[in-house]
């Protein structure tokens, strides 16, 4: 079974940045890309 790509630094990174610029909630701009929250955590 093969796993899926992680997600790209520079797409965290934007959600971070549109979080910080007080553009939505976390949860609301990860799903407004059509994502998971789960992109936001670093492992």
């Amino acid at each position: 079974m093969l796993m899926p790509a992680p997600y790209s630094t520079d797409l965290r990174q934007r959600v971070i940045n549109a979080y910080e610029a007080n553009e939505g909630s976390q949860r609301q701009l990860v799903q407004h890309g059509g994502n998971k929250p789960s992109i936001i955590v670093r492992n």
